[in-house]
């Protein structure tokens, strides 16, 4: 996952499914990576994939099709050390609320609490 290009995870989705991209099947690769536990990943490792993560939310955020549940696991995925700052977060977060206007405000509030404000640079 660490030698991983934002091309190589932008798989279109299922042929009959409504989004864009395969979300479900990134997940599954994140998932193997880490399966070892995050003790073993060293931290060049896991920041050059919380940065390859970043890249790839904000790719998928746009999608009208993408439910609030599939972008909070993309949102969380990775623990809080591995990010320096959550400016790609919040910027995907943003755009994501931009495009999915009829949440609820409990749903919205879930995804507001996935930022580390204290990680927010600007």
């Amino acid at each position: 996952m660490d030698q991983a290009t934002l091309d190589n995870l932008l798989i279109p989705s299922p042929h009959g499914m409504n989004y864009s991209y395969n979300v479900n099947l990134v997940l599954r690769f994140l998932k193997a990576f880490l399966h070892g536990g995050i003790s073993l990943v060293s931290p060049i490792q896991l920041r050059k994939v919380a940065s390859l993560m970043d890249l790839y939310i904000a790719e998928v955020a746009p999608d009208p099709c993408l439910k609030p549940y599939k972008f909070l696991a993309l949102a969380m995925a990775l623990p809080d050390s591995a990010r320096e700052s959550y400016d790609g977060i919040y910027r995907a977060t943003d755009m994501y609320l931009e495009v999915h206007t009829g949440l609820s405000e409990e749903v919205k509030m879930k995804i507001c609490c996935t930022l580390n404000y204290e990680k927010a640079i600007g």
